[in-house]
């Protein structure tokens, strides 16, 4: 595991944003952008549930046109106890999944963050499979270390850290359960 001090590099199957296509920067640029991220906020998450859909599970349409790894994540709600599925970037780290809340750097963290907070049992859809996790809030190094590693994919991140009035934004780790 690499320490809070060390050079930090992008998982594994993380494209870095420098390393990605013209397009691809383009619009992981523009998702930082304060009109573009209240809109996209708004419109893609029915829209990746849809490209999800008609693809079989396999793809999302912020994966498709960011080059960005999405999955979908079911959480059951922490007062409605209904079943809520969302659109949400991660990185991996071997088998889990790591998903930060920055809820496009709003005043307050997203609905699935309070969620996996009551109710940490929750479902990860990716490329047709479906995976009972267990989320766990990570903090201190550990949870600089998966932020700087985000950054590097979406750099948009820290766009919407200095903005949003929240000290930081909640990092998730999603383990597969056995």
């Amino acid at each position: 595991m690499q320490g809070v001090g060390d050079q930090v590099t992008a998982p594994a199957g993380i494209t870095p944003y420098a390393e990605a296509n013209v397009f691809c920067r383009a619009m992981r640029r523009t998702a930082g952008w304060r009109p573009a991220s209240w809109l996209y906020a708004r419109i893609l998450p029915d829209i990746d549930r849809f490209v999800s859909r008609v693809t079989g599970r396999t793809r999302t349409f912020v994966g498709v046109v960011t080059g960005m790894p999405a999955l979908l994540l079911t959480t059951t709600g922490a007062r409605t106890g209904a079943q809520r599925t969302q659109p949400v970037l991660y990185l991996r780290q071997g088998d889990d999944f790591v998903v930060i809340a920055s809820n496009w750097g709003q005043e307050h963290n997203p609905s699935w963050y309070y969620n996996l907070r009551a109710n940490p049992s929750a479902k990860v859809t990716l490329s047709g499979s479906t995976h009972d996790v267990t989320a766990t809030e990570v903090t201190g190094p550990q949870r600089d270390l998966y932020w700087r590693q985000g950054c590097l994919m979406y750099p948009a991140w820290n766009v919407y850290k200095k903005r949003s009035p929240r000290q930081n934004f909640p990092v998730m780790v999603l383990s597969r359960s056995t």
